[in-house]
């Protein structure tokens, strides 16, 4: 049992562009968190030099004033706070700026003794990590530090605590989908090309589905029964009634462009897929979304989509190929 718990923040709690939580955050705080007390320690290294005069020019403050870095720890700490609100944690605020480049932001003089804008204080540096473990008055032995990101696991181990990767920790109390579906209607729509053999079809129907369900990093079953309905999407463990209905309109989607999209009945790879949408001179625009490929074969093709361009643009080509 451990008596404190650190997480990091973008990429652990929260989607770094969206600011969502991630899969299973939510009802770990909700329906697992006993007594231990938890803190978040982040480098926050998106907000650099630039974002911090913009903070600062934004909020009316002056550049060279030694109190306009106020601005930017007051915003952090908003934002940390906000997130820390929903969750019912008591978070222990610690954070550090570096700039896009990899140098470390300067700070008014007034701040050059502060620990917070020193590099020991950044991560895979322990500097965050002591602290919290100090404040909290625990050892590392007492501590596990969940992250998703190499400097989070070897801050970790710079400190001495125990590390879980957040997709170890959160991964039990994800939602579980499990998607129902009847192969025998499935079948009597897809049966449409000479040649398909069912069992091989339907296999790479569920992996299909699966895979675009697994999207948000939820878990996912696929069984086959004989029902009215094409497909019956359960949801285990839905953070709430609005969370549940945006993983079934998700699914949904995902669903019917498999039924839309129906090249994936003519194709055993990507590549064939790709060489056959170039080759076609009726095509002047063809639109391919790297997801919606990998989705359908399993694999990441955005660095095949991207060379299939060059091709076509080398060729002169009519049509642009548009990575989606």
């Amino acid at each position: 049992m451990f008596k404190l718990i650190i997480f990091d923040l973008d990429g652990t709690l929260v989607y770094s562009y969206t600011g969502d939580f991630e899969p299973g955050v939510r009802y770990w705080f909700s329906h697992c968190h006993r007594r231990e007390k938890l803190a978040i320690c982040t480098n926050q290294g998106g907000i650099g030099l630039r974002h911090w005069r913009e903070v600062v020019r934004a909020q009316g403050g002056d550049i060279g004033d030694p109190n306009s870095t106020r601005w930017t720890q007051q915003n952090m700490e908003e934002r940390i706070n906000a997130i820390a609100a929903q969750l019912n944690a008591t978070p222990y605020v610690s954070y550090a700026y570096q700039s896009k480049k990899g140098h470390w932001s300067p700070t008014p003089d007034s701040d050059q003794d502060d620990p917070r804008w020193s590099q020991s204080w950044r991560k895979p540096q322990p500097g965050m990590l002591l602290q919290a473990m100090t404040d909290a008055n625990v050892t590392p032995d007492q501590t596990l530090i969940v992250g998703n990101s190499d400097d989070d696991r070897n801050a970790a181990v710079a400190a001495g605590c125990h590390y879980s990767d957040h997709d170890e920790f959160f991964g039990p109390y994800r939602p579980h989908i499990v998607i129902t579906y009847n192969p025998d209607r499935c079948w009597s729509w897809l049966d449409l090309t000479d040649g398909l053999n069912r069992e091989a079809t339907m296999r790479r129907y569920e992996a299909m589905i699966q895979r675009a369900a697994q999207i948000y990093g939820h878990t996912v079953e696929v069984k086959t029964k004989q029902s009215r309905t094409s497909e019956n999407i359960r949801i285990i463990r839905s953070e709430s009634p609005e969370h549940k209905a945006r993983i079934i309109e998700m699914v949904h989607g995902h669903i019917a462009d498999c039924w839309i999209n129906r090249e994936w009945l003519e194709f055993d790879t990507p590549d064939q897929h790709l060489d056959a949408l170039i080759a076609s001179d009726e095509i002047q625009q063809i639109v391919i979304a790297p997801v919606v490929l990998r989705n359908i074969y399993g694999n990441d093709v955005t660095e095949r989509c991207a060379a299939k361009f060059a091709e076509a643009e080398a060729h002169k080509r009519k049509f642009k190929i548009v990575l989606g």
